[in-house]
Protein backbone atom coordinates (compact mmCIF):
# COMPACT_ATOMS: atom_id res chain seq x y z
CA UNK A 1 0.00 0.00 0.00
CA UNK A 2 3.03 2.01 0.98
CA UNK A 3 4.53 1.72 -2.53
CA UNK A 4 1.27 2.33 -4.36
CA UNK A 5 0.81 5.93 -2.32
CA UNK A 6 4.36 6.57 -3.22
CA UNK A 7 4.23 5.57 -7.14
CA UNK A 8 1.17 7.70 -7.58
CA UNK A 9 2.50 10.87 -5.67
CA UNK A 10 5.29 10.18 -8.44
CA UNK A 11 2.77 9.75 -11.30
CA UNK A 12 0.98 13.47 -10.05
CA UNK A 13 4.14 15.39 -9.86
CA UNK A 14 5.49 14.39 -13.11
CA UNK A 15 2.17 15.06 -14.39
CA UNK A 16 1.92 18.66 -13.20
CA UNK A 17 5.63 19.10 -14.53
CA UNK A 18 4.62 18.09 -18.27
CA UNK A 19 1.76 20.15 -17.94
CA UNK A 20 3.06 23.27 -16.91
CA UNK A 21 6.83 23.07 -18.23
CA UNK A 22 9.83 22.40 -16.38
CA UNK A 23 11.48 26.41 -16.95
CA UNK A 24 8.30 28.12 -16.98
CA UNK A 25 7.38 30.95 -19.31
CA UNK A 26 10.15 33.49 -17.89
CA UNK A 27 12.60 31.29 -18.95
CA UNK A 28 11.96 31.72 -22.72
CA UNK A 29 13.83 34.09 -24.52
CA UNK A 30 12.19 37.84 -25.12
CA UNK A 31 11.70 38.13 -29.06
CA UNK A 32 13.41 41.02 -30.49
CA UNK A 33 10.49 43.26 -30.69
CA UNK A 34 10.69 42.80 -26.83
CA UNK A 35 14.27 43.35 -26.19
CA UNK A 36 13.87 46.59 -28.72
CA UNK A 37 11.66 48.27 -26.17
CA UNK A 38 12.81 51.60 -24.34
CA UNK A 39 15.57 54.40 -25.38
CA UNK A 40 18.53 53.53 -27.74
CA UNK A 41 21.46 56.08 -27.89
CA UNK A 42 24.69 55.90 -30.24
CA UNK A 43 25.93 56.86 -34.01
CA UNK A 44 25.83 56.39 -37.90
CA UNK A 45 28.97 54.64 -38.51
CA UNK A 46 31.78 56.28 -40.59
CA UNK A 47 30.10 59.55 -40.19
CA UNK A 48 29.87 60.01 -36.08
CA UNK A 49 26.97 61.59 -35.82
CA UNK A 50 24.64 61.15 -32.48
CA UNK A 51 21.29 59.86 -32.54
CA UNK A 52 18.88 58.76 -30.25
CA UNK A 53 15.59 55.97 -30.96
CA UNK A 54 12.95 55.35 -29.07
CA UNK A 55 10.81 52.41 -29.24
CA UNK A 56 7.55 51.62 -27.94
CA UNK A 57 5.58 48.90 -29.67
CA UNK A 58 5.92 48.61 -32.71
CA UNK A 59 6.54 52.72 -33.18
CA UNK A 60 9.64 54.52 -33.32
CA UNK A 61 10.81 58.25 -32.79
CA UNK A 62 14.41 58.63 -34.34
CA UNK A 63 16.44 61.83 -34.58
CA UNK A 64 20.01 63.13 -34.41
CA UNK A 65 21.09 64.74 -31.44
CA UNK A 66 23.22 67.86 -33.15
CA UNK A 67 21.01 68.57 -36.46
CA UNK A 68 17.36 68.76 -37.97
CA UNK A 69 17.48 64.96 -38.97
CA UNK A 70 14.30 63.19 -37.24
CA UNK A 71 11.62 60.70 -38.86
CA UNK A 72 8.69 58.76 -36.75
CA UNK A 73 6.92 55.76 -38.03
CA UNK A 74 6.13 52.30 -37.45
CA UNK A 75 8.11 49.01 -38.14
CA UNK A 76 7.96 45.45 -38.65
CA UNK A 77 10.75 42.54 -38.06
CA UNK A 78 10.88 39.78 -39.92
CA UNK A 79 13.75 37.01 -37.15
CA UNK A 80 13.33 33.88 -38.81
CA UNK A 81 15.56 35.04 -42.27
CA UNK A 82 19.51 35.73 -42.16
CA UNK A 83 20.42 38.51 -41.70
CA UNK A 84 17.14 39.69 -39.77
CA UNK A 85 14.94 41.95 -41.20
CA UNK A 86 12.98 45.26 -40.52
CA UNK A 87 11.04 47.27 -42.18
CA UNK A 88 10.37 50.84 -41.09
CA UNK A 89 7.49 52.81 -42.60
CA UNK A 90 8.46 56.71 -42.18
CA UNK A 91 4.64 58.58 -41.10
CA UNK A 92 6.38 61.49 -40.55
CA UNK A 93 10.12 62.97 -40.47
CA UNK A 94 12.13 66.19 -41.68
CA UNK A 95 11.90 65.54 -45.66
CA UNK A 96 8.41 65.53 -47.30
CA UNK A 97 9.82 63.21 -49.90
CA UNK A 98 10.29 60.55 -47.09
CA UNK A 99 6.52 60.50 -45.79
CA UNK A 100 5.35 57.15 -46.45
CA UNK A 101 7.88 55.35 -47.74
CA UNK A 102 9.78 52.55 -46.15
CA UNK A 103 13.19 52.00 -45.40
CA UNK A 104 14.66 48.24 -45.73
CA UNK A 105 16.86 47.39 -43.12
CA UNK A 106 18.92 44.45 -41.62
CA UNK A 107 19.83 44.53 -37.95
CA UNK A 108 21.00 42.58 -35.44
CA UNK A 109 20.71 42.70 -31.30
CA UNK A 110 23.84 41.70 -29.36
CA UNK A 111 23.70 42.21 -25.48
CA UNK A 112 22.42 46.12 -25.33
CA UNK A 113 23.62 46.53 -28.82
CA UNK A 114 21.10 47.35 -31.62
CA UNK A 115 23.07 47.40 -34.87
CA UNK A 116 20.70 48.21 -38.53
CA UNK A 117 21.87 48.89 -41.95
CA UNK A 118 19.50 50.74 -44.81
CA UNK A 119 19.45 52.62 -48.00
CA UNK A 120 17.36 56.05 -47.56
CA UNK A 121 14.05 55.84 -47.27
CA UNK A 122 11.68 55.03 -50.24
CA UNK A 123 14.94 52.20 -51.93
CA UNK A 124 13.14 49.21 -53.20
CA UNK A 125 16.41 46.83 -51.80
CA UNK A 126 17.88 46.11 -48.53
CA UNK A 127 21.56 45.63 -47.47
CA UNK A 128 22.84 42.48 -47.34
CA UNK A 129 25.70 43.04 -44.93
CA UNK A 130 26.50 45.74 -42.30
CA UNK A 131 29.02 47.68 -44.31
CA UNK A 132 28.47 51.16 -44.53
CA UNK A 133 29.31 52.70 -47.45
CA UNK A 134 27.60 55.88 -49.83
CA UNK A 135 24.55 54.05 -50.34
CA UNK A 136 24.19 52.09 -47.09
CA UNK A 137 23.51 53.69 -43.72
CA UNK A 138 25.30 51.99 -40.69
CA UNK A 139 23.87 52.45 -36.91
CA UNK A 140 24.88 51.44 -33.89
CA UNK A 141 23.21 52.21 -30.85
CA UNK A 142 23.17 51.00 -27.23
CA UNK A 143 20.54 50.61 -25.24
CA UNK A 144 19.57 53.53 -22.03
CA UNK A 145 18.48 51.85 -18.70
CA UNK A 146 15.39 52.61 -17.67
CA UNK A 147 14.65 55.38 -15.27
CA UNK A 148 12.10 54.26 -12.59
Amino acid sequence: MKNLCYLTTIIVLLTGLVIHGCGGSEDAPASDQQQLQGLWTGQMVNVGSEYKMTISGSNFDFKATDSEVWYKGTFVLNEKVTPKQSDFTIDDCFIEQYKGTIAKAIYKIENDTFTFASYEPGVDARPSDFVASDEVQVFTLTKQADKE
